[in-house]
Parts: structure tokens; sequence; C-alpha cells
């Protein structure tokens, strides 16, 4: 296949099947090369040494009221925009320019703004339950 994709780069110079040879030595060295990087990559699975889950079951209670805290006071709290800038960048991973042009944020600053402000919201909320929660111990 790569010799017909390639068959315009055929100089009269040498005998086609010179032409053909080198070709086809080429792919299979890349090819050897890559399975190598492949295999250095990864390990046989009797090789590999457990690996031991870091989060217990009360873990995975405490993260899930944390999610639930935060999603309700991104619902109660912040506007809208800003809950959907804060998900879009903090649970999808997506840059601020991307939101910005997602969003088509007109504003000077763009996304920034809207994350901005509604971090600053939640910062405060959880803040005053924490502060509720020392005068309580």
């Amino acid at each position: 296949m790569r010799a017909y994709t390639r068959l315009d780069s055929f100089r009269l110079e040498s005998r086609f099947s010179t032409w053909l040879y080198t070709i086809s030595r080429r792919v299979a060295i890349d090819r050897g090369i890559a399975r190598r990087r492949i295999d250095a990559r990864t390990l046989p699975e009797e090789a590999a040494d457990p690996v031991a889950d870091p989060y217990t079951a009360g873990d995975a209670v405490d993260a899930e009221k944390l999610g639930e805290a935060v999603r309700a006071a991104m619902a109660s709290d912040l506007d809208p925009l800003e809950a959907q800038v804060v998900y879009l960048h903090y649970v999808d991973g997506l840059s601020l320019p991307a939101i910005t042009e997602l969003l088509d944020c007109r504003n000077k600053s763009g996304a920034k703004a809207y994350l901005v402000g509604g971090m600053r919201k939640l910062r405060r909320r959880f803040q005053r339950q924490s502060d509720r929660q020392s005068e309580v111990l």
C-alpha cells in the first residue's frame, strides 16, 4: 500500500525492485521499532505489583457527601452561567479560552470572570459552614 501511494516518488534512476525493497525494508523497521516501544510501555500482568486501593469505603462515602454538598451549593448559590463555567473547567477539564468560546462569553475577561466569581461564592459558603462546625465543637 505504501509503495502504491508513493509511486510518484519512483525515479527511473534505479530498478523498480530495488525501490520496492527499500520501501518494504523501511516499513519492517518502523513496525519493529513501534512494537518494541509498545512492549517497553506494557508490563505483563504477572510482573506488575498489586496496587492497593488508597480509598476505603468510608473515604468513598465522605467523597460522595462532599460531592453532594458541592452540587447543592452550585445549584443554590451560583448563577447558572457561573455553575456551568465551574463545572466545565473543574469537572470536564476544559481550558478557560475553550469555555469562553463554547459559551460565547463577550465580556473582557471571558469565562475567567465567571469562574472567579463562582469559586469565591463557593469558598464563602463552605468557610461559613466550617466556621459553624468549629463553634459547635
